[in-house]
């Protein structure tokens, strides 16, 4: 299950679909608006990929 929010209304809801798939909120209607809410596990890869490159010597 995929974790979802539309930007315009601020729904959350979750589905079995792809995303991409979603076209348009289900409550509001918005198309466009809807973008996948990161989990725990992404906001922690993400997380190490930033701290990673503020690390990086510089000659």
């Amino acid at each position: 299950m995929v974790q979802l929010q539309c930007q315009k209304c601020n729904y959350k809801f979750e589905t079995a679909r792809k995303p991409s798939e979603i076209r348009a909120c289900p409550y509001c209607g918005t198309v466009g608006s809807v973008r996948e809410i990161p989990n725990a596990s992404d906001l922690l890869r993400n997380a190490d990929v930033d701290e990673a490159r503020s690390f990086r010597k510089t000659a």
